[in-house]
């Protein structure tokens, strides 16, 4: 279960080894319950070849070594710009409740950059974000991108929700 676990986040993986997935998708894939999926998201964990950025139910990790890299991907030759700034930011950083908001952005937006995203989570409310997040999933047609629709959508909702108070 555990070798199938990684093998399935190696699919998922950018080039710079940061994988996404949410709960639902890998227990089905993976055909198991949320607590085998638990213990073999720790025990990727404690054999090094992972480290959880944000937790489930929408999971962010990065995956130490992964197909085509011989050396550990925290140190990456030339790194993607998105992602180059990963190297400098402690991994236990990205743990706490905020931070599953944040991998949740991530993973809705299709972003790899969590640092272009911690102001947001600082500043809007977490059902304002939730609600912008939301909106992006159901958008039918996006004239620029899901990143662009959401920042657009976080002032809006954030001052319809304060207006209805």
């Amino acid at each position: 279960m555990t070798d199938q676990l990684l093998q399935v986040l190696t699919e998922k993986a950018h080039s710079d080894g940061i994988a996404f997935a949410q709960e639902e998708f890998l227990l089905h894939r993976l055909n198991c319950d949320g607590e085998k999926l638990g213990l073999a998201l720790e025990a990727l964990e404690s054999r090094g070849e992972i480290a959880i950025l944000s937790s489930l139910p929408f999971l962010t990790v990065k995956l130490k070594i992964w197909p085509g890299r011989a050396v550990n991907s925290a140190n990456p030759g030339t790194p993607p710009y998105s992602s180059s700034h990963l190297r400098n930011i402690s991994e236990d950083s990205y743990r706490g409740r905020a931070d599953d908001l944040l991998g949740e952005i991530l993973s809705v937006l299709g972003e790899s950059d969590p640092q272009s995203f911690r102001k947001a989570t600082e500043i809007y409310a977490p059902h304002v974000i939730r609600l912008a997040l939301d909106r992006v999933r159901k958008a039918q047609t996006i004239q620029k991108s899901r990143t662009a629709l959401f920042r657009y959508l976080l002032p809006r909702i954030a001052k319809e929700a304060s207006a209805r108070r």
